[in-house]
């Protein structure tokens, strides 16, 4: 066999250990058998009678761990009843290893015994030995290798004297530690030259990267900061626009050249829409670091926080101690690094975090003195409310026209044949509504675009241009047959079906993922790949196993590593895990993934009777919603996917939802229960959150049932203050209902119907009820902010006792309105009446923090009631039909106000 040495080979190695080829000579007489086991063990005796001393340490480390594996094989052969006569020794040529490889902490992880477990697997195989006996036997030498480590030590200090002597030494653990983290530092650095999506010609991030530019968080400016034009814009633009890398250098060099509000920094944060470029920034940030390209005088550490295990550490640990303990190699001090937290939206999303839970955790992070920079989506971060002057927050910008351009010149430097020209990017930027714009301002979604290579790409939404991907995806991959030879021989239209549905399943199963990744065995027993095996084995192809890699790698997914946590006894040789290249395509096809299997509730018998009733209905949709509650992205491409399906049969499945209503809330939206599952409220809300999303997605008519509709609001509850999601309520019926104690924020009211409505000691913010029908709704002791009522006529729209901060009334009536002992911050109301509105012990003021004041313009009060009224830095504009000073008898008090620029 060619991994093996044979005597002649063996003799030349030898030499190496004890410097002079007559102790094996001598040996070899004595034992004119073939090594095996045994006799290898016999030898490092001979040695130690001899007194020779293995001078080189990995000479020492190679024997060491060769002899405690072989103990531990033989040893394992024993105890199943294998016999195996004359083992012959590994070939070391060309085989690099070093003696700091070993970790007595981690040894399964050693790379000399996944060598070792490779080639005498083979050998295994070869003499016929059962797949369960090799298991067993690997299973035996993880557990017993450390041992006969050890053993083999103790029982030949002289032979191995300096090993032993140099490995207890605390150089020997500098030297460990220095190793790992060299190795840490390479695998962080080679990610810039990572292949971008799959690239069949090999393009990098480092080949493509454009430097982006950026905007800085409102809360960086001074407050009389000319550059604050629209306070309610989270995000401000300097005065030109520059490299986020080269302003980030600067700043952590503490040079702050657009004169921001900043003291002491310590803490980035970079926040900006999938596939924009967060993580290939914190790739190009580390590389440069490491190669000395900048002139951070720091050392830097990339965690992806996916990859953190419990996410309570956040809110738990110190920030320091957290980092030790993620990173491989040991760090006295971390006042030498810059630590990059990569996707802190994925943590979040990991971990059901609530809001309050996620603001802490930034608290903690930003007290922290380590300098660190942040990655996360928008809208996961709660900015408004880090004001600390140590902490930065970055918006990544939009591509601009200039750098779309300078990206396709470099592709195209490659890929000259593509069509997709400079000239297209000009067009499409003529019309600066065109939806195709918000993809190709994003780096990868740009690349997808460009590779796909369509015509009249102007066609195409977001999901229809997501849709037409994968759909040139396969089609190329089906003409590239002599690339993926597993494709021969197959019905294509089967074919092509089944790897559309390979695509959905496992993207719904990453989804729902704890590691965002599928292994080996998970994937191989999904449904559509057993289809899909099936086609192979009809037309005896390889081996799915063998290939099905090759044909993923294809589709834009990639091979990555499996947790360390993610072990398994029937996979110990098998490391491959895949998950998609980016995360977009994972939401998009796991939403039609979703779409597809509703569609099974539309399954007839030749009668022309449903075949799923509610029973089935509810385990169908338990199945696909109940293990991970749906994304935003999920829910976005869900409904453009919806949308874009002809109208009969979005009406058919909205029936069949609306059927289903009644049974599915009376059993708790759980199909089955068992009073041992901890997660069934968890999984109740769930379900009830993605059935909800699809419903309204489906037709504009009113979903909520008229008999359970508390049911529903209780959901809904649960879903707003414990879950902290958005809820869609378009077009329903809100009627005589009580809505206590809510947590609503960017939910869509759009033309839904509120008449006797109560929402009381809830909390609603940046939602428009302009479209809404409204009468008689009540708001009492509630917080609301971002607030914004349209013209229709509101009677009877009441606030009492609540607490409001920027709500805008314009072209409004308001009559017959309870806003007693209320506080009205920062409110503008333009060209509206009030008629019989009591504002009794109410307070209007503007927010002094901010350079906007509250105004009043062309408003009219009519028989309305100021008893202790208060307007505080109020400023009225036109409003021609008040008299101040009879408003002043009637119990009225402003306090630096003023009428068109005069004082009240």
């Amino acid at each position: 066999m060619a991994k093996f040495d044979i005597v002649t080979n063996l003799l030349i190695d030898a030499s190496k250990i004890a410097d002079k080829k007559d102790y094996f000579k001598d040996f070899l007489n004595e034992h004119d058998e073939l090594l095996s086991t045994s006799s290898w063990g016999k030898f490092i005796g001979y040695l130690g009678r001899k007194a020779i001393e293995i001078e080189d340490l990995d000479s020492a480390y190679y024997f060491t761990i060769f002899t405690a594996y072989m103990d531990s094989f033989k040893a394992a052969l024993d105890q199943y009843g294998i016999v195996l006569n004359n083992i012959s020794i590994p070939n070391r040529t060309n085989l690099e290893f070093s003696y700091l490889e070993f970790d007595k902490a981690n040894v399964l992880s050693n790379p000399l015994l996944k060598y070792f477990h490779e080639v005498y697997q083979e050998l295994l195989e070869s003499k016929d030995i059962a797949k369960e006996d090799i298991t067993k036997i690997q299973k035996y030498i993880n557990n017993y290798l450390k041992y006969n480590y050890l053993k083999v030590l103790d029982e030949n200090p002289s032979v191995l004297n300096k090993y032993i002597k140099h490995t207890t030494s605390e150089i020997y653990k500098e030297e460990q530690n220095l190793l790992k983290k060299e190795l840490y530092n390479s695998k962080i650095e080679k990610e810039y030259s990572d292949i971008v999506l799959g690239d069949e010609k090999g393009l990098t991030l480092k080949d493509l990267y454009i430097e982006p530019f950026f905007r800085v968080h409102k809360s960086k400016f001074a407050k009389d900061d000319e550059r604050l034009k629209e306070r309610y814009e989270p995000y401000i633009d300097l005065e030109e626009d520059v490299s986020v890398h080269s302003f980030v250098e600067d700043i952590l060099n503490g040079e702050n050249k657009f004169d921001l509000e900043i003291k002491d920094l310590d803490t980035i944060f970079i926040s900006g829409y999938p596939g924009q470029g967060k993580s290939s920034f914190t790739k190009r940030f580390v590389n440069d670091i490491i190669n000395d390209k900048n002139s951070l005088d720091k050392e830097v550490i990339l965690i992806k926080l996916k990859d953190i295990e419990d996410q309570s550490d956040f809110l738990n640990k110190k920030f320091a101690d957290i980092v030790k303990e993620t990173i491989p190699f040991e760090v006295d001090s971390l006042d030498n690094y810059i630590v990059v937290l990569d996707g802190l939206d994925e943590l979040i999303m990991k971990s059901s975090l609530s809001i309050t839970q996620i603001d802490n955790i930034c608290e903690n992070l930003s007290r922290s003195k380590i300098k660190k920079i942040i990655t996360t989506r928008h809208n996961y971060v709660n900015f408004d409310k880090l004001y600390e002057k140590n902490i930065l927050i970055l918006s990544l910008k939009e591509l601009s026209q200039e750098q779309q351009l300078e990206w396709l010149t470099k592709y195209k430097l490659v890929h000259a044949e593509i069509g997709f020209s400079s000239n297209t990017i000009k067009e499409l930027h003529k019309n600066e509504t065109d939806h195709i714009l918000e993809l190709i301002n994003q780096p990868i979604l740009l690349h997808m675009i460009v590779s796909m290579d369509i015509e009249e790409i102007k066609d195409y939404d977001r999901s229809s241009l997501y849709k037409k991907f994968f759909d040139i995806l396969i089609e190329r991959n089906w003409e590239n047959k002599e690339k993926h030879t597993l494709l021969d021989g197959i019905d294509e239209k089967k074919a092509k079906r089944t790897l559309r549905e390979m695509l959905r399943e496992t993207a719904h199963y990453i989804f729902n993922s704890e590691f965002e990744y599928i292994n080996k065995i998970d994937f191989e027993n999904l449904k559509s790949v057993k289809k899909f095996q099936e086609l192979l084995v009809s037309k005896n192809n390889d081996s799915l196993k063998d290939n099905l890699k090759g044909v993923m790698v294809s589709f834009y997914f990639k091979e990555v590593e499996r947790d360390q946590e993610d072990i398994r006894n029937d996979e110990l040789n098998e490391n491959y895990a895949i998950e998609f290249l980016h995360k977009s395509l994972m939401e998009y096809m796991s939403a039609e993934y979703v779409w597809e299997r509703l569609q099974d509730l539309l399954e007839k018998d030749r009668y022309d009777e449903y075949i799923n009733d509610e029973k089935k209905a509810l385990k169908l949709f338990c199945n696909i919603l109940d293990k991970k509650i749906l994304s935003k992205e999920v829910i976005q491409n869900l409904v453009e996917i919806i949308e874009n399906q002809n109208k009969s049969l979005r009406n058919e499945i909205s029936l069949r939802l609306d059927s289903f209503m009644n049974y599915f809330i009376d059993k708790e939206f759980i199909f089955e229960s068992k009073e041992e599952d901890k997660e069934l409220k968890k999984k109740s809300v769930t379900t009830f959150y993605g059935f909800w999303n699809i419903l309204l997605s489906l037709d504009d008519k009113n979903h909520m049932p008229q008999i359970k509709n508390k049911k529903i609001i209780e959901f809904i509850k649960v879903i707003t203050t414990e879950y902290y999601l958005d809820v869609n309520l378009d077009h329903t019926n809100l009627s005589e209902m009580y809505m206590g104690n809510l947590y609503l924020e960017n939910v869509d009211f759009f033309k839904s119907e509120l008449i006797n409505t109560r929402f009381s000691n809830s909390s609603l913010s940046d939602i428009d009820f302009s479209c809404s029908k409204l009468s008689n709704v009540m708001f009492d002791c509630c917080h609301l902010w971002n607030i914004v009522f349209g013209d229709n006529i509101k009677r009877g729209l009441s606030f009492p006792s609540s607490n409001i901060h920027y709500i805008k009334f314009i072209d409004s009536s308001i009559m017959d309105a309870d806003w007693t002992r209320t506080n009205f911050l920062d409110s503008i109301f333009i060209n509206v009446i009030f008629d019989n509105v009591d504002f009794s012990c109410s307070y209007f003021q503007s927010d002094h923090e901010t350079s906007t004041r509250s105004t009043f313009e062309n408003v009219e009060f009519r028989d309305c009631f100021f008893n202790n009224t208060v307007f505080h830095s109020i400023e009225f504009r036109i409003c021609l039909e008040l008299d101040f000073e009879e408003l002043k008898e009637q119990g009225a008090v402003f306090i630096n106000c003023t009428h068109n620029g005069e004082t009240i």
